[in-house]
């Protein structure tokens, strides 16, 4: 193809060098024929029926082959206008001495019109012969006879003119073929330099491409998110990020296989591309979580979207969807969005990836928000008491890091915690003791092995006493800080039970601190609706109807009773009729 197009490009620029020859033949013919032809000579030609319909006729074909080019073989208007040509330059020798005339020398620059088009034996003999009868018929126009055809002189110039046509033949048939050998050459490095092109562009392409699900890889990601990130920050608009992860992948996986683990997440990433807005950034951040950046987005928005692919992934028929927990695969997803949770690519993805957790830690297959207690309260503390919230922060971080359980554990604890209170009644100063009491109620587990914290599997005997040991090992800590010297007996009672039969001290009923008995059901409510390696979570009607049961026996009865109405106002559940308590 790029050859045909560069002998198209070359006939072309003969053409219009054709062209450009007729028109100067045309005003040379007229400047000479006017400088060479005396008035006599002048009078004798019918100037108006001969001489300037021909030269306007020809004039007219040279724009017409201008205008309305021919790029593959000549065409009836150029054999005619060359005939013409001819038959023009045979007037003006016959008009200016015939034989004599240095205008002869026109005829190889009008013959070499055919050379142009086809440099070959037969454009050779043809424009040969035509030459040869226009130039007979100009001599014969003045000597009123053939005895020209005698004359040395006439083959002579013949002779010359035919070798002047066939040297500038062979002159323009090489420069033919090295022009078309050149567009040859330049077509094929065209097509390497594309070739080329398309190759980086692939690389490049390959280099921010996950191979097996065709999604962004964890490199773009970052990227994107950085440009994104900047871009926010510059035209103050908000910036979400929507980080997912597949429930119970390796439970699929250990049934089906890895191969069947891969196609699934190949059909997922088909799901994610059809189902988000054009615009949304789709990468798979690693394994089988996925993150979703989202432009110009807000929390609302960003839920919508996320809550969006969580249906879609649920419907979807995947194969042996029935051996999986609840039988159809499903994902969690978590949202953080900046400027409201985070102010850096780095705490945006963090946020994103503690909201996941959660969804993961509790019902799974949902989506949460970014939500922090600690932040909430530094919002609504007095100002000296900053210090003191920055020391239980830190000691909330430690621990986390240790038990990955307790990561927003202690912060959902809070907000139950805070809730029962301020429904008990309690003062201010009360309440804002229990919320301290609850942020750091797991302190002591910073003196537990991590292997234990975070053992798949129930714990044996020896282990459970271990970790019954973590409230005491928590008060010790928290009453070495003076300004939390009041929240010592909540944390260090919180596992009491009503009836006696808890820990550490074994205390039962108005013996209890108030906190400890409110941060006991905060505790175990969300104990019950977390996930853990050995069992899954409650839902929160179960949870609730636990709680209900337990009522006299491991929780404080009126309080057992608040609490459930104050989850089902935080969770938006009817509220269901109190039991009566039976005597006896």
């Amino acid at each position: 193809m790029g050859n045909r197009e560069g002998e198209l490009r070359n006939d072309r620029d003969f053409n219009h060098q054709f062209v450009r020859s007729k028109l100067m033949l045309l005003l040379s013919g007229l400047v000479l024929f006017a400088l060479m032809v005396d008035k006599t000579c002048l009078n004798r030609i019918d100037v108006t029926t001969e001489f300037v319909t021909l030269v306007l006729v020809n004039l007219f074909l040279t724009w017409h082959i201008a205008k309305y080019p021919s790029y593959r073989k000549p065409t009836i208007e150029i054999y005619l206008s060359i005939v013409l040509d001819l038959y023009y330059v045979g007037v003006l020798v016959g008009h200016t001495g015939a034989l004599k005339s240095p205008l002869i020398l026109l005829f190889p620059l009008v013959m070499n019109g055919v050379g142009m088009w086809s440099p070959s034996l037969g454009a050779f003999l043809t424009a040969g012969l035509a030459g040869h009868l226009a130039y007979a018929a100009g001599l014969a126009r003045h000597y009123g006879s053939l005895e020209f055809y005698l004359r040395k002189e006439f083959w002579a110039i013949g002779i010359l003119a035919g070798a002047v046509f066939a040297q500038t033949l062979g002159i323009i048939k090489s420069i033919r073929e090295k022009n078309i050998q050149l567009y040859r050459q330049t077509e094929d490095l065209q097509a390497l330099a594309d070739d080329l092109r398309a190759a980086n562009a692939r690389l490049a392409e390959l280099a921010v491409t996950d191979p097996m699900t065709g999604l962004y890889n964890n490199r773009h990601f970052q990227q994107r998110l950085r440009e994104e990130m900047t871009r926010a920050i510059r035209h103050g608009t908000p910036l979400a990020l929507i980080m997912m992860d597949i429930d119970n992948f390796k439970h699929y996986n250990d049934t089906f296989g890895h191969p069947e683990g891969d196609e699934l997440l190949t059909r997922l990433a088909g799901i994610l591309r059809e189902t988000v807005r054009e615009g949304d950034v789709v990468c798979r951040y690693g394994g089988e979580e996925f993150a979703i950046i989202l432009p110009q987005t807000d929390a609302q928005e960003a839920f919508l979207v996320a809550d969006r692919v969580r249906n879609a992934v649920e419907e979807c028929p995947f194969p042996g969807r029935e051996q999986q927990p609840h039988g159809k695969v499903t994902l969690s997803a978590g949202i953080a969005v900046y400027p409201v949770n985070a102010s850096t690519v780095g705490e945006l993805i963090k946020r994103a990836d503690e909201a996941l957790y959660k969804a993961k830690q509790q019902d799974k297959n949902t989506v949460h928000f970014y939500y922090s207690m600690v932040e909430e309260l530094r919002d609504k503390i007095a100002r000296g008491e900053i210090p003191l919230l920055n020391t239980l922060q830190t000691l909330v971080t430690v621990i986390n890091a240790k038990d990955r359980y307790t990561y927003g554990h202690s912060e959902r604890v809070v907000r139950y915690a805070t809730a029962l209170a301020q429904r008990l009644g309690l003062s201010k100063h009360e309440v804002a003791l229990i919320r301290y009491a609850a942020l750091v109620h797991d302190i002591g587990k910073i003196e537990i092995s991590r292997d234990i914290l975070n053992k798949c599997g129930p714990l044996d005997p020896q282990e459970r006493e271990i970790i019954r040991q973590h409230p005491g090992f928590g008060a010790g800590i928290i009453s070495s800080i003076a300004d939390l010297k009041d929240i010592v007996p909540m944390v260090l009672h919180h596992h009491e039970r009503f009836d006696g039969a808890g820990y550490p001290g074994g205390i039962h009923d108005g013996e209890i601190p108030m906190g400890a008995r409110i941060l006991a059901l905060a505790d175990s409510y969300d104990a019950m609706r977390s996930n853990r390696p050995y069992r899954p979570a409650m839902s929160s009607d179960e949870a609730l109807e636990e709680i209900r049961r337990c009522a006299g026996s491991q929780f404080e009865p009126n309080a057992a009773e608040m609490f459930i109405e104050v989850i089902q106002e935080l969770e938006g559940k009817p509220k269901k009729a109190q039991r009566k308590k039976t005597a006896g």
